[in-house]
């Protein structure tokens, strides 16, 4: 049925009148003659610098805390180790594949917005398909989406914006849902900024350094008010970004 349901949103994208043709990276409009939302602006500096990886761990945190508070997505998200953002795009792509399809009959009209916003984000990203990919499972296909976009930080990006107008925010697919509990997409990054947003500091270890392996997954820890918060990080080549918390 998962499977199904994102097989029909990307069919449905592709009827949009801006198709999946070679113009599917422009801002197709919705059947209803809805203009898409705007791209997002070109890659700030914060999130080119966050994308390159932080020189510390407290300067990780730093930034990724000033990114969340000036609701720079795209710097926030720049901040998480690629290969675990990837992952929690792909399932957002499939969380949306079922909820952003179109429902003969739906009377409301903020809904109906939101669902044909998310196709129109998701189209001119270029995650979209003309037809089924054979023995793909819902996983599989949203790997073949991803593949397709030029630049998933914005892709995630401009769906964080939508939920943030929605007011439903790090949550698209509860824009669509309106749902009182958090989306399982969402969970990881909503769990992520909630231990960002915690009062606490970096752990220091003895000496007043913070552990800092400049190769590998390790977690730190932010203690401080409302007890220790556990942080995981990745570091590569002495560079670090976040990881699944």
């Amino acid at each position: 049925m998962r499977l199904l349901l994102l097989v029909l949103l990307v069919s449905a994208a592709c009827d949009e009148p801006a198709g999946c043709g070679d113009e599917r990276y422009g801002a197709p409009s919705d059947r209803a003659g809805r203009t898409a939302p705007a791209p997002s602006a070109p890659r700030s500096e914060a999130a080119r610098a966050a994308e390159a990886g932080a020189p510390s761990p407290d300067a990780l945190v730093a930034s990724a805390r000033k990114a969340l508070s000036a609701g720079d997505h795209e710097a926030l998200l720049a901040s998480v180790w690629p290969e675990t953002r990837d992952v929690w795009l792909a399932d957002l792509i499939v969380d949306l594949a079922i909820e952003s399809t179109e429902r003969p009959g739906e009377l409301d009209a903020k809904r109906r917005a939101a669902r044909a916003d998310v196709r129109a984000i998701l189209a001119r990203h270029g995650a979209t398909i003309a037809s089924r990919p054979e023995g793909l499972s819902p996983g599989g296909l949203a790997k073949e989406l991803l593949a397709r976009v030029p630049d998933r930080v914005a892709l995630y990006a401009d769906l964080l914006a939508l939920a943030a107008r929605e007011r439903t925010p790090f949550d698209p697919s509860r824009a669509l849902t309106g749902a009182a509990e958090p989306s399982i997409s969402a969970v990881p990054l909503l769990r992520l900024v909630e231990r960002l947003k915690s009062p606490g500091e970096l752990e220091k270890l003895d000496g007043g350094v913070v552990e800092s392996p400049p190769e590998g997954a390790f977690a730190v820890f932010l203690v401080g008010e409302g007890g220790p918060v556990v942080l995981r990080m990745r570091a590569k080549g002495g560079a670090y970004w976040l990881d699944e918390s």
